[in-house]
């Protein structure tokens, strides 16, 4: 692949995330609740997106730390664009406030909205992930991992441009056959 077309692929999305104030009774004492709307726009000229996951959590929690292996969730996520297990996964872990899925595919072009809501009783350790498999793709992972909720203000909105990552799970000869 030539350079230009890495550069085509390294910058594929924009992701908007709005911060929101909202009452929830089933909060606990001194606790708030925080919503944040998620808007992924995929930006490629032809690379669908499967649906986002997106995780709300503390700074003991990630998706992925570059350079490491993959974990099973986050491969089938990059491998078969299925994020039911990394969601559930991420859910099931006591750093993670919530974990929400996106309704479907994105396609070039395309927007989803994914809207996340939390209890807590500040968002000075409050943080954002994300990610989506580039579909046409053996295992490559498109995401924002860590985003510094306690930066945005309520009603304030902020937009971030992602790269996509080489989930590292498979091997890759760079021709259209793999």
């Amino acid at each position: 692949m030539d350079f230009p077309k890495r550069i085509l692929v390294l910058l594929p999305l924009a992701a908007l995330v709005a911060g929101c104030h909202s009452d929830n009774d089933d909060a606990v004492a001194g606790d708030q609740s925080f919503r944040y709307q998620v808007t992924v726009t995929n930006l490629t000229a032809g690379q669908p997106l499967s649906p986002a996951a997106v995780v709300i959590h503390n700074s003991d929690w990630q998706a992925f730390t570059l350079g490491e292996p993959a974990s099973v969730p986050l491969e089938t996520l990059a491998e078969a664009g299925d994020n039911t297990e990394f969601v559930n996964a991420a859910d099931a872990d006591s750093n993670v406030l919530t974990a929400v899925s996106g309704a479907g595919a994105i396609v070039p072009g395309g927007t989803e909205q994914v809207t996340a809501t939390v209890q807590a009783r500040t968002t000075a350790d409050l943080y954002l992930t994300w990610a989506a498999m580039p579909v046409n793709t053996n295992d490559a992972l498109a995401a924002l991992n860590g985003v510094e909720l306690g930066r945005i203000a309520v009603g304030e909105s902020q937009t971030y441009l992602t790269i996509s990552y080489d989930a590292g799970t498979e091997a890759n000869s760079e021709t259209a056959d793999t």
